[in-house]
């Protein structure tokens, strides 16, 4: 709630996640740290301004060249640092486009510490299923190989969301979580 309301009171969206930091550290609302990625999409110019917080990258699959994109972060995690900067970044999101967001646990999934799933293999996994008939069943079927990739041994909390662009231009997702 903090969050929609420092981005509805204060632009661009890097200054709101500034003031959201700040605010954070000042009124010790927080016993650690937090990543975070946040996104506003404009669909009259087919793009979406984002800020990463030291959050996972962000998967982004372009259907026009059947192509996975990194969105790295943007800035460093919310709660550290007082004046920390963050900046914003733009995409383009076209029609068919599926942006994926995930928790460490996703990206950590393995039999072991030696053989974790990582970002390369999101990324192929996301590329395999981006046809799948709908957003709900493209996301089951991401957990699916993520969890036969880990020899259903899922360790860490583990949470994707998944938005698509549709030809009308609107976006939809869905979202996953499994507690381990």
């Amino acid at each position: 709630n903090m969050l929609r309301a420092m981005v509805d009171v204060i632009h661009p969206l890097c200054d709101a996640l500034t003031a959201l930091n700040n605010t954070l550290i000042r009124q010790e609302l927080l016993r650690g740290f937090v990543t975070l990625f946040a996104g506003i999409y404009d669909s009259g110019t087919m793009s979406m301004t984002y800020v990463s917080a030291g959050h996972e990258p962000v998967l982004v699959y372009h259907a026009a060249t059947n192509r996975v994109e990194e969105l790295q972060p943007t800035g460093s995690v919310l709660g550290i640092d007082v004046g920390c900067v963050f900046y914003d970044e733009r995409v383009t999101l076209e029609p068919n486009d599926i942006l994926l967001l995930y928790t460490d646990g996703i990206s950590e999934a393995g039999i072991d510490r030696h053989t974790m799933l990582g970002l390369q293999g999101l990324a192929d996994i996301l590329l395999r299923n981006a046809d799948a008939p709908s957003v709900p069943e493209l996301v089951k079927q991401i957990i699916a190989d993520v969890d036969s990739y880990a020899g259903s041994a899922l360790r860490d909390d583990s949470c994707i969301v998944v938005a698509k662009v549709f030809p009308d231009l609107s976006l939809l997702s869905s979202l996953a979580q499994y507690a381990a």
